[in-house]
């Protein structure tokens, strides 16, 4: 995947320190308005590589909740906002805020197996839709 003038954003967790092992799988990630596409729905447990790339044409960003709740069912708040941190049921693994239009990131995750939704919890994005189940088996 190129970068074309955009920010790149490397988040890691469950690292150690140093660099850590390369992943097990990379799944490829576009965010445009107002979808969320990945290479792949369903991958193995284990360290798993999101490369992230945002079309456009605004600001989104990655969020990654562990959860039985499929993807388009998440409880909102009064301004239409899945609670990332607080609602029963859901656990946040990790999230990229704030990616451009053009900009990629790449966030680097050791999952166990079990549902997941990927969304983007910005005002109004998710919803628009903005959001996809994933499983790790």
């Amino acid at each position: 995947m190129k970068a074309t003038g955009g920010l790149a954003i490397v988040a890691l967790a469950g690292c150690t320190g140093g660099s850590g092992p390369s992943a097990d799988t990379t799944v490829d990630v576009t965010l445009s308005d107002f979808k969320i596409e990945l290479s792949d729905s369903s991958v193995s447990a284990g360290r798993i590589q999101f490369d992230i790339t945002n079309m456009g044409p605004s600001l989104h960003e990655f969020v990654v909740l562990k959860t039985e709740i499929m993807a388009g069912e998440l409880p909102t708040d009064e301004d239409g906002a899945v609670d990332e941190a607080g609602a029963e049921g859901i656990e946040l693994v990790d999230e990229v805020e704030d990616i451009e239009d053009e900009a990629t990131a790449t966030l680097t995750l050791d999952l166990d197996a079990g549902h997941y939704a990927l969304i983007c919890n910005l005002p109004s994005h998710y919803e628009l839709r903005m959001f996809t189940d994933f499983v790790v088996t």
